[in-house]
């Protein structure tokens, strides 16, 4: 079994490094990185380094695609000029545990036919659970599914005792960062992320995408990756333009998860949204953003 890690960088090459030599340091056959047009010293250090290490191949995009982008032009590099029988997608500020690619390789049912995704339990550098990369369950794919999440405290998640101790546990989406994707799955009907997503729900949409085609993402507990991030800050009015995707791209994905429930999620979502209209200073920008979010969306 060949395995290919895919990860999509932009100007942060000290994580770089980090993401970079925490997987070459284990059974890994190749390592594509997506460099998306940094302007720091991104391209050239990887440009040496890859001449230090055959497995490590850069790709240097001509324009900053996002993350979203990213994925889409790193996973089809991957499929098109590598042999690897899976693809292990996550970002440059994510590193995987040692033992990773060793647990991984060792799971049993990889070889069925119908697993198509394996999901990481992700883990915050100082050991806490990464909330915003929790797999969750579609509540709407049946009526068991939507009475379990009425009445769950965890919601469409995971519960905590999952994400610490199950295995083979199987969920309907779940998170780019150490999300191990089969290429027959992929050259059977997946495809690549949505490149026009640019950042926030790609993944969401992509791995309910492949549970939609009947392929199941199974869960593993004993598979870490670790998040060094800092994307959720609370400084709101500095995050204005990244809410535009994440509204835009979330309601592609609620419409795909819920059918005939969409109205009554859209409705709540913009109450939520419009709400949070309070958190912000600049609060004309910021219903500006909601507005032409869900204009677009509707556009497509």
């Amino acid at each position: 079994m060949k395995l290919a890690a895919v990860i999509v960088t932009f100007n942060r090459l000290e994580k770089l490094k980090k993401a970079i030599s925490s997987i070459l340091a284990q059974k890994i056959d190749y390592v594509v990185v997506l460099n998306n047009k940094s302007t720091d010293d991104t391209a050239e250090w990887l440009d040496v380094e890859a001449k230090k290490d055959s497995r490590l191949i850069p790709v240097h995009s001509e324009e900053n695609t996002g993350g979203a982008g990213g994925f889409y032009h790193g996973s089809k590099y991957a499929i098109e000029n590598t042999d690897a029988d899976w693809l292990l997608l996550y970002d440059d500020d994510a590193y995987p545990r040692e033992d990773l690619v060793e647990k991984f390789r060792a799971i049993k049912e990889l070889d069925r036919e119908d697993v198509g995704a394996v999901s990481t339990a992700v883990y915050m550098p100082d050991g806490d659970y990464a909330d915003f990369n929790r797999p969750g369950i579609n509540p709407f794919k049946s009526r068991f599914d939507l009475m379990r999440y009425l009445f769950s405290k965890s919601g469409p998640y995971l519960s905590y005792a999952q994400l610490r101790y199950a295995n083979a546990v199987p969920v309907d989406y779940s998170s780019f960062v150490g999300c191990f994707v089969k290429r027959k799955a992929i050259e059977n009907g997946l495809g690549y992320p949505r490149k026009e997503f640019f950042i926030y729900c790609d993944d969401w949409l992509y791995t309910l995408e492949l549970s939609k085609l009947g392929y199941k993402n199974l869960y593993y507990s004993d598979l870490v990756f670790y998040h060094d991030s800092n994307t959720f800050i609370d400084d709101y009015d500095k995050q204005i333009w990244k809410k535009y995707y994440a509204y835009r791209n979330s309601l592609t994905f609620y419409k795909r998860a819920s059918g005939a429930f969409f109205p009554l999620i859209l409705v709540t979502k913009l109450a939520k949204w419009l709400l949070d209209s309070a958190k912000y200073k600049k609060k004309k920008e910021y219903l500006e953003t909601v507005v032409k979010a869900c204009k677009d969306y509707a556009k497509h």
